[in-house]
Order: structure tokens, then sequence, then C-alpha cells
């Protein structure tokens, strides 16, 4: 019995390592689109508003994964 308590709390564990690298992953990504996206606003690749409209989604994305 203490054999199973232990290796399920060991799974517990990798599973909360998993979903923390998954999110700083997914943080990670959104910050290097935030990122491309000014790089290709100042290369006037990116209108203004397409890129305010992109930076915005970004934006919530991130408060999201942040909470």
């Amino acid at each position: 019995m203490a054999a199973l308590f232990r290796i399920d709390c060991e799974v517990i564990a990798l599973s909360k390592r998993t979903m923390h690298i998954e999110l700083e992953l997914r943080l990670a990504a959104v910050r290097a689109e935030r990122t491309e996206i000014f790089r290709k606003l100042r290369a006037r690749q990116l209108g203004n508003e397409v890129a305010a409209k992109l930076v915005r989604e970004l934006d919530l994305l991130e408060a999201r994964y942040a909470n």
C-alpha cells in the first residue's frame, strides 16, 4: 500500500513539473512571437493596426497563461 502511495505521489509530482514546463514553453513562444511582430513592424513588413491587434491577442494569451 505504501509503495502505491509513493508511486502516486511521484506521478503527481511529475505531472505538475510537466505542466509547469509546458506553461513556460507557451509563455516563451508568446514572447518570441511578440518580439517577431515588433521586428516586422520596425522593418515595415507589418502595419501598425495589424501589429496592435496581434500584440493585443498575445497580451490576452500571456495573461491567461500567467494565471
